[in-house]
């Protein structure tokens, strides 16, 4: 049995959406196979670590009243430091660990090196895959760098004067932060004066902002996933979601997560060559960036049939609901067959690693 660790939340305005995802992977994840213990990394990043495992035949009740007591600030659950999760680690023997943790700390790669200075596999991509996509304005670079169309855009701070910004871009456009994800800072601005307050936002969770000029089309996400076959990791792009926002000019963190705020459409309801192009895209990003096991890429199609690339995601939400996992179920996976695929992965990319270096 491979011993598992489920890392969820993180010290990110994606906190709650990271409980999210990593309660419903310790309730759907197989146990036939792993020992699972969920650990929740507070906002302080203490590592609040559950005292029971889940195994084969286990009642997973108490999940519920777990995440919510880890998730409560006022809980006198302390957990442990970082140095102390790491020699728990090590001393539990874990083979994987299954990150669904979102936002700092979790995509940014960070997590990712303390693990590699463990030697302990983990879902997903590596650190500067993981660093460079997190980063908006890097990853842009490469993306154009890759032949790939993106928005007009320009880097912003404090300093930068609204006269420069419209010098270079038209309204309306778009405000975000550069290192940050499910649109939180994020603000769509249509008029002059909106626009100060929007970028101020953006800067209240990070040291610089990204102003995007908005591309009119329809807005679709793919996942791609590193398949491992005969031996060999595959990069599979996955069928596209078409995203229709029911109640707002984008798919904001409101359309993202609450019900009935957006329409998401899998497959997307689009011509095959057009499908085809945004799988293609999908996957030169995911290649470009030098991503491992997942990754989700979120376009705009214009009028003409060109996907306009916006941003990958390394951890997209783990939910059944979420969009990576509705990709991967339009193929025939299950959910529980999809964590499996990310967690064998995680343990053929350690084997490979081992080979090169003779580790």
């Amino acid at each position: 049995m491979k011993n598992i660790w489920v890392l969820c939340g993180g010290p990110s305005t994606e906190f709650e959406v990271s409980l999210s995802s990593g309660r419903v992977v310790c309730e759907r994840i197989r146990l036939d196979e792993y020992v699972v213990r969920p650990v929740v990394i507070t906002r302080s990043r203490r590592w609040i670590l559950a005292e029971r495992v889940l195994e084969k035949d286990s009642d997973r009740a108490w999940l519920a009243t777990f995440f919510k007591m880890a998730a409560d600030p006022s809980s006198t659950k302390v957990g442990l430091d970082v140095a102390e999760a790491a020699a728990r680690m090590i001393g539990e023997g874990v083979h994987c660990a299954f990150l669904a943790l979102h936002g700092q700390f979790g995509e940014d790669g960070a997590v990712q090196g303390f693990l590699e200075t463990l030697g302990i596999p983990y879902t997903g991509s590596g650190v500067l895959a993981s660093a460079i996509a997190f980063h908006k304005i890097l990853s842009l670079d490469i993306f154009r760098g890759a032949g790939l169309t993106t928005p007009r855009g320009m880097r912003v701070h404090r300093e930068t004067a609204i006269s420069e910004i419209l010098e270079q871009l038209q309204l309306p456009v778009f405000v975000k932060p550069v290192r940050g994800g499910s649109s939180v800072g994020m603000s769509y601005v249509e008029k002059e004066e909106d626009l100060a307050p929007a970028i101020a936002l953006a800067l209240a969770t990070d040291t610089e902002a990204l102003v995007e000029e908005k591309v009119d089309g329809v807005e679709v996400s793919c996942g791609v996933l590193d398949l491992v076959r005969d031996g060999n990791i595959v990069s599979t792009p996955l069928p596209p979601t078409e995203i229709r926002p029911l109640e707002s000019a984008y798919f904001d963190y409101e359309a993202k997560y609450r019900p009935g705020k957006s329409k998401e459409i899998t497959p997307a309801n689009l011509q095959p060559t057009i499908i085809r192009k945004i799988q293609l895209c999908a996957l030169r990003a995911h290649q470009a960036l030098g991503c491992e096991g997942m990754s989700r890429t979120d376009m705009i199609v214009r009028e003409d049939g060109e996907p306009v690339v916006l941003e990958t995601n390394t951890i997209p939400g783990m939910t059944p609901t979420s969009l990576l996992p509705q990709q991967a179920e339009a193929i025939g996976m299950s959910f529980a067959d999809f964590l499996d695929t990310l967690i064998t992965h995680a343990s053929q990319r350690e084997q490979l690693r081992c080979k090169q270096t003779g580790g």
